[in-house]
């Protein structure tokens, strides 16, 4: 599958569990703004984010997102997985004090033969709609 329409249903995706949460979403008008794919806000309260979305059945090991150092408040990673879809919630520090300097992001890697999610990323995994709410710290 082509990779911008990956990207696209990722940012979909995100955009529906915000609303569901009960956020205000917004997206850009013009599809090349760079640092952020997804306003989202809670009374005056709002957040720039960043959407990265990698397929399981990629043919990389590592499931490299690229482009994790541009101005956004958090970064998303959807990591989809035939018809499971699992998201991930960074802060930009969070991002940087894992990535350094790169702006390359490894999701994924061969352990034992089998492909797993960076043990890392495995603390930022949001499953609830509490989760999102307390994890972008918006209530």
């Amino acid at each position: 599958m082509d990779k911008n329409i990956i990207g696209e249903i990722g940012e979909q995706l995100v955009v529906l569990e915000l609303l569901k949460s009960g956020y205000d979403v917004c997206r850009p008008v013009n599809k090349n703004q760079k640092n952020w794919d997804v306003i989202v806000a809670r009374g005056r309260k709002f957040k720039k984010i960043q959407v990265k979305t990698t397929t399981w059945n990629a043919k990389t090991t590592n499931n490299v997102v690229r482009g994790v150092n541009k101005q956004y408040d958090f970064l998303v990673i959807v990591v989809r997985n035939y018809d499971v879809n699992q998201f991930f919630i960074l802060s930009k520090s969070e991002v940087e004090k894992i990535n350094s300097d790169k702006s390359d992001f490894a999701i994924t890697e061969i352990k034992n033969g089998e492909r797993q999610v960076r043990e890392y990323l495995m603390d930022y995994e949001v499953i609830s709609k509490e989760d999102w709410i307390k994890k972008l710290g918006m209530e």
